[in-house]
């Protein structure tokens, strides 16, 4: 055998090790990450955040993965863990949309109105009916109080047949009223989260949403009345979070602070 067909076979040899070796990595992330996914989804969040955690080990460019870390870090409350992660995702893949969108829902959080429009403007440029970021953008013009142009896009979800409960819930929102129980915004926003609570009897557990909060109104039983149909109808199972001056969509668990509105009207008293 001359020394070119050994070089030949060498070479030969040589791209089949690597290829079954890149094959290897990619098995084994894969791997790790659809366990963390089933076990994300189960709820064990601990051991979630583990095979997220190796895969990335594996493939320390695995932006899916840092996604799904993010998330983990979500479920227990750890913001900064969670900001992280999204922000190592989409520098590493900014076609990632998710990632954006969860990235900007922190934003929304954290008040940072103008970051926040910038990652919901950057998905809705690539997915105009993506319909988290159209959530995540009426979330963001209610912040800002811009209630007709929020009110638009939600009820353009609406006519799409997007009849989630937090659409609901923005919308209440987007009715603008007083504590006065003879307000009639008051009695608009209440009628708006009876009609989500009607057509989302049995399935209301809404996704984390920072900037859907109901108001609870101290004063006043029909205010109280309307903060306890909006518990109702994001809460699911354990879907709200006590927040400033009232609720906050969320998606944690047993978490403290967590208040249900409807206990306040349950011994009767009115102010």
């Amino acid at each position: 055998m001359n020394m070119r067909k050994i070089f030949s076979l060498v070479l030969v040899l040589l791209l089949v090790f690597s290829l079954a070796a890149c094959g290897s990595k990619e098995e084994k992330r894969m791997k790790f990450y659809n366990r963390g996914v089933e076990l994300f989804e189960k709820g064990d969040y601990v051991k979630a955040r583990l095979e997220f955690q190796n895969a990335i080990q594996i493939d320390k460019d695995f932006a899916g993965a840092y996604l799904m870390l993010g998330k983990t870090a979500l479920k227990d409350g750890n913001f900064q863990g969670a900001f992280g992660s999204y922000a190592k995702a989409v520098a590493l893949d900014p076609e990632l949309l998710d990632a954006q969108l969860e990235l900007g829902k922190l934003f929304l959080l954290g008040k940072a109105l103008d970051k926040a429009t910038e990652k919901a403007d950057l998905v809705l440029g690539k997915a105009p009916t993506n319909e988290e970021a159209v959530l995540l953008k009426a979330s963001i013009l209610l912040a800002a109080k811009d209630y007709g142009n929020a009110k638009g896009l939600l009820a353009g979800l609406l006519e799409r047949g997007v009849k989630k409960p937090e659409v609901y819930i923005l919308l209440a929102q987007a009715r603008p009223f007083s504590q006065n129980d003879n307000d009639p915004e008051l009695a608009a926003a209440e009628k708006i989260l009876q009609d989500g609570i009607q057509v989302n009897q049995g399935k209301c557990r809404a996704p984390f949403h920072p900037g859907q909060i109901v108001r609870h109104h101290q004063a006043g039983r029909r205010g109280r009345r309307y903060a306890a149909q909006g518990y109702r109808l994001g809460a699911g199972q354990g879907g709200v979070q006590a927040g400033p001056g009232g609720f906050i969509l969320g998606e944690r668990e047993g978490k403290r602070g967590q208040r249900n509105p409807e206990s306040r009207d349950s011994g009767g008293s009115s102010q």
